[in-house]
C-alpha cells in the first residue's frame, strides 16, 4: 500500500519553489522593451479576459483582470481577483500578435521563433483597444 503524501507547509513549499526556480532559471525578469511595457499596461484596462497559455504537458485558463506587477528585479503578471501571478523571462517575449478563434478575439505572444508563449482572449463581438492593437508587432 502506497503511503499518503505528507502536508505540505505553504510557507516551507513557496521557499523551495523559490530555490528551485531560481537554480533552473525560471523566475521572472523585468520587462525588457518600452513596447512590451505598454502593451502590458493597455491590456490591464480590460476588466475581464481569459489568460490561456499551454505546452505539451499542461494547459492553464485564468479569468480575470491581469496586471503587470513590478515586484523588486521582477516584473510579473497578476491575477488579482485570483490571488495568482506568474513569473515571465520577458526576454523571450519577442511579438504581439492579433488572432481570431471561434467566438475569440485574441492577442498572442510569441518568442523568437515564432511559438506561441501565452494569449488574451476576449469574447466576441467585444475586441480590444485601438491602443493594444496599434502596440501590436515587434516588441524587442
Amino acid at each position: 500500500m502506497t503511503k499518503p503524501p505528507e502536508p505540505i507547509n505553504l510557507n516551507t513549499q513557496t521557499v523551495r519553489n523559490i530555490v528551485l526556480a531560481e537554480e533552473y532559471g525560471h523566475l521572472g525578469s523585468k520587462v525588457v522593451s518600452e513596447r512590451q511595457r505598454a502593451l502590458m499596461n493597455a491590456l490591464a484596462e480590460e476588466p475581464q479576459v481569459l489568460f490561456a497559455t499551454e505546452d505539451s504537458v499542461m494547459a492553464l485558463d485564468i479569468v480575470g483582470r491581469v496586471e503587470l506587477q513590478h515586484i523588486g528585479e521582477e516584473d510579473r503578471l497578476l491575477f488579482p481577483e485570483n490571488h495568482t501571478h506568474l513569473h515571465i523571462q520577458w526576454c523571450h517575449v519577442k511579438e504581439a500578435r492579433k488572432e481570431e478563434h471561434r467566438s475569440w478575439h485574441g492577442v498572442t505572444f510569441h518568442d523568437e521563433n515564432g511559438t506561441l508563449l501565452f494569449g488574451y482572449w476576449l469574447d466576441k463581438p467585444k475586441d480590444f483597444s485601438t491602443q493594444v492593437h496599434k502596440l501590436l508587432g515587434t516588441l524587442i
